[in-house]
């Protein structure tokens, strides 16, 4: 075993600079890993939402003329996303005005929903929830709520990990 007060001073400090080096280059990787995890997370949010929004616009006269096919029509749609678990419609009351669920996933999912005026969207450690209203001339009709899978920023946090 080496005793650091046998070593030269000028190996001390080469030692010192590597330690130094590797401190900094550690303290890199993690910043880079939490700012691409931030970034995922808001460009995951921005999009969610704008998915929400639009099954929302486009929910408006199925809601006001009671028509649950075409509400459950609109949201079949969402299969072109293969993040998107759950998604519910639910009425001015908050009763269930149609669904949608992945296959094979649990079609009787009920969502959680939060006072609209507090959260749009909220992450847990597999899922991100997003909630938009559906409104028509300034009156919240409904609202849209959706819970989309998070393997891609998991597979973020494993791969840089």
């Amino acid at each position: 075993m080496m005793n650091l007060s046998n070593i030269s001073i000028k190996n001390k400090l080469v030692l010192m600079q590597v330690f130094t080096s590797a401190f900094v280059l550690g303290l890199c990787i993690t910043a880079f890993v939490l700012i691409d995890i931030k970034g995922f997370k808001d460009r995951k949010v921005k999009s969610s939402f704008a998915i929400a929004q639009v099954v929302g616009f486009n929910s408006v006269s199925a809601l006001e003329f009671l028509d649950n096919a075409a509400a459950k029509k609109i949201l079949s749609e969402l299969t072109a996303q293969n993040d998107i678990l759950n998604a519910t419609i639910l009425d001015k009351e908050g009763k269930v005005f149609a669904s949608y669920t992945k296959l094979g996933f649990d079609p009787r999912y009920q969502f959680s929903v939060p006072a609209m005026d507090q959260k749009k969207f909220l992450f847990t450690k597999q899922n991100l929830f997003v909630y938009s209203k559906i409104n028509k001339n300034n009156e919240t009709i409904g609202v849209v709520c959706i819970r989309f899978e998070l393997s891609e920023l998991n597979n973020i946090k494993i791969s840089n990990s």
